[in-house]
Order: C-alpha cells, then sequence, then structure tokens
C-alpha cells in the first residue's frame, strides 16, 4: 500500500507542477500577447494621430492655395473687365473724334465735289492765259484754309477704330461716273 501511496504522490505531485506548468505558460503568453498588442494599438493611435495631424495641414495648405488662385482669379477678371471698359471707352472717345473730324471736313464737301468734275490740268493751263478763268477758284481759296483745320483727335483715333471704319469713304455718285 505505501507503494500504492508513494505512486500516487508522484503521479500527484507530478500532475500538479504540470498543471501550474501550463496555467503559468498560458499566463506568461496572455501577458505578453497582450502587451504586445497593447504597444502595437499605441504604436497604431500614435500613427493614426500624426496622420490626421498631416490631414489637416494639409487640408489647411490646400484651401489656402485654393483661396490664393480664387483671388488670383478674380484679380485677373477684374483687371480685364476694367482694361475693357476703359478700351469701350476710348473707342467711344474715338467714334467722336472721328464725328467730330466729319463734321469740320463736310464744309468742304462742295469744294471736293467741284474739283473732282473740274479737269485740273486743262483749267490749270487755262488759268495761266485766262484771268477770267482764275475766278472760278476764288470762292474756293475765300473759304477756310484746310491747313488750318486740326485733325489730330481724328488721327489719334485710329487704333481704336476698325480698318474699315478709317478707310477712306468714296461718295456712290463719284463712284457711278
Amino acid at each position: 500500500m505505501e507503494w500504492i501511496a508513494a505512486v500516487v504522490t508522484y503521479f500527484g505531485a507530478t500532475a500538479l507542477i504540470g498543471a501550474v506548468l501550463w496555467l503559468f505558460k498560458n499566463l506568461i503568453i496572455t501577458r505578453l500577447t497582450n502587451s504586445v498588442r497593447h504597444e502595437f494599438n499605441e504604436k497604431l493611435e500614435k500613427l493614426r494621430s500624426e496622420l490626421r495631424k498631416q490631414e489637416t495641414a494639409f487640408k489647411a495648405d490646400l484651401d489656402a492655395k485654393e483661396k490664393e488662385i480664387t483671388d488670383l482669379r478674380s484679380g485677373a477678371l477684374s483687371t480685364m473687365v476694367s482694361r475693357q471698359v476703359a478700351l469701350d471707352k476710348r473707342r467711344l472717345d474715338a467714334v467722336d473724334q472721328l464725328w467730330s473730324a466729319a463734321t469740320k471736313l463736310s464744309r468742304f464737301k462742295g469744294q471736293s465735289g467741284m474739283m473732282s468734275a473740274i479737269k485740273f490740268p486743262n483749267m490749270a493751263e487755262e488759268a495761266e492765259r485766262n484771268p477770267e478763268a482764275r475766278r472760278v477758284f476764288e470762292p474756293m481759296s475765300a473759304a477756310e484754309d484746310l491747313k488750318k483745320l486740326d485733325l489730330s483727335e481724328a488721327a489719334a483715333a485710329r487704333p481704336y477704330v476698325s480698318p474699315m471704319a478709317w478707310a477712306p469713304q468714296v461718295d456712290r455718285s463719284v463712284r457711278q461716273s
């Protein structure tokens, strides 16, 4: 019986030691797993926090650049609009200047029509020989001198009007004859 009691005690002590070792092993594995998991979670949260900060900084930088682009666009558009308004005003002034020159020159339309009807080389020869022929030209010379007319405003308007508006207008009656 003693022998059985010794075997039972030996196996009982061995089983107890095995059970304690198994429990100790599981305890160590659980603690190590939890420790590694905890460290991993801390590093993951730190990385997420850094990424959120970078994302916030990136969004702020992106918003600042977007605002800068918007400001540049609006500045460029307002400059373009103001330049167009100034150009349109200058074009209207050019039309006024051309009209003023046209009205100044309209006083000489009759004289110009008379001169176009006269064959000038033949009339010049006749005026040299005949003083009566010179009297035909006296009313024309009594009128204002074309050289005294100031048409510089009209010349300054030339860049602001179309080439067609600047082109000399030929009277239809002259063109048809």
